[in-house]
């Protein structure tokens, strides 16, 4: 059996907008037998985003510089 390979998606923050969709439809494609998707934000998430369409079995960090 292979070790999943991580892969982190780094993204300011997941506000509603072009990119933050594409990333988060990007993650729900990944094989996940054989990778381990992140996703990262570095600023806060505003009220309006689209964290509940990131998958449950998807790790989720936020940090807030």
């Amino acid at each position: 059996m292979h070790k999943r390979k991580k892969i982190a998606f780094i993204i300011n923050n997941l506000g509603m907008g072009g990119a933050e969709n594409m990333l988060v439809e990007q993650v729900r494609c990944i094989d996940r037998a054989r990778f381990e998707p992140i996703i990262i934000t570095i600023l806060r998430n505003p009220k309006v985003n689209v964290i509940s369409r990131i998958p449950e079995d998807i790790k989720f960090i936020q940090f807030s510089f």
